[in-house]
């Protein structure tokens, strides 16, 4: 469905940039924030079709978990999660943690996007139906 909206949570701004521009040309609403609290904020009032976070940002900043539980796994949001952590943050641990997907970086872009639209074309019911965070 044209403009579906993607929550990009990456502290990395090259990140933000090359995967939130790929989106963007993929005909996703982007928005994207260095940090779970700036997420939190950048989609208040708003319900994300997807999420994709870092679980392993720097120790300042809120954890990917946060993201996972205050916008998914309370509200049925799918949550991608794509870490250049894989010692700490291995696929099968964070699947087995709630997230719907998970990718190592370095990972290309278009590996994302096509990640993105495989889990928005077999989800179960439209994001419209969920309540915004509060």
């Amino acid at each position: 469905m044209p403009g579906e909206l993607v929550l990009l949570v990456d502290p990395d701004r090259d990140v933000q940039a090359t995967v939130g521009t790929l989106l963007v040309h993929e005909g996703y609403r982007v928005v994207a924030a260095p940090d779970t609290a700036a997420a939190l904020e950048a989609v208040r009032g708003q319900v994300p079709d997807v999420v994709i976070v870092d679980p392993a940002p720097a120790p300042r900043i809120l954890t990917g978990h946060t993201v996972l539980r205050e916008l998914g796994g309370l509200r049925g949001i799918p949550v991608i999660a794509v870490t250049a952590d894989v010692i700490r943050f291995p696929v099968d641990r964070l699947l087995a943690e709630g997230y719907t997907a998970a990718q190592a970086k370095p990972c290309s872009p278009r590996t994302i996007a096509r990640t993105v639209r495989r889990i928005l074309d077999t989800r179960k019911g439209p994001a419209e139906a969920a309540e915004p965070p509060a």
